[in-house]
């Protein structure tokens, strides 16, 4: 208790989703079916971990949710 959260800004997104990589995704510039959950290809969303982490060791940062930030639109 006692501890404030937020959701971080666009830029710290960007970041951890990246991990590193200079490409589309953090393991390359290809999506696949086998490395996340994108444009309902199992119909709903998944389990957190059921596909690979990226280098810093976050799960499903590509698909299976919308990436919501702290950014007003």
């Amino acid at each position: 208790m006692g501890k404030d959260y937020r959701l971080p800004s666009e830029a710290e997104w960007e970041y951890g989703c990246r991990a590193g990589s200079i490409t589309a995704y953090c393991w390359g510039d290809v999506i696949t079916t086998e490395l996340a959950n994108y444009n309902y290809s199992v119909g709903d969303t998944t389990d957190v971990g059921k596909y690979p982490p990226n280098a810093f060791g976050l799960y499903d940062m590509h698909g299976n949710v919308w990436e919501w930030t702290g950014e007003r639109v």
